[in-house]
């Protein structure tokens, strides 16, 4: 996975405005997601993409970042609709990853404030 990493030479076109606002591009957040869905997870999606991605395009998927790519080209997905990325992630449980499908960034506060309030729930509820 540290392969489909970029460094910050190499950002995608759309970045450059977007840094100075505090705003992740499209595909860097496609980026940050896909690194975390495991070959497991892509199979699911895939699998459940069947009627909406065409063969040709289901053979190029590799990657989570491959899959969220095509649901893109395939009009799934775009800067203004994450109501199918978000709807995949709780089919597939993965709901550790629903604060990231955003185009916000987020601060190093933000995610510690999480991690504490996900921790207090566990120790509540156990």
């Amino acid at each position: 996975m540290a392969h489909l990493k970029r460094r910050r030479d190499q950002a995608w076109p759309e970045e450059k405005n977007d840094r100075v606002h505090g705003l992740y591009s499209l595909h860097r957040m496609f980026d940050i997601v896909g690194t975390h869905l495991t070959h497991r997870d892509v199979r699911v999606l895939s699998f459940l993409f069947v009627d909406v991605i065409d063969d040709y395009e289901r053979g190029m998927i590799r990657s989570g970042r491959d899959f969220l790519l095509a649901l893109e080209r395939q009009g799934r997905c775009d800067e203004t609709n994450f109501r199918q990325v978000h709807q995949l992630l709780r089919i597939i449980t993965r709901h550790d990853l629903l604060p990231y499908v955003t185009l916000k960034r987020r601060r190093a506060g933000e995610l510690v404030i999480e991690k504490l309030q996900l921790c207090s729930y566990i120790i509540k509820t156990n």
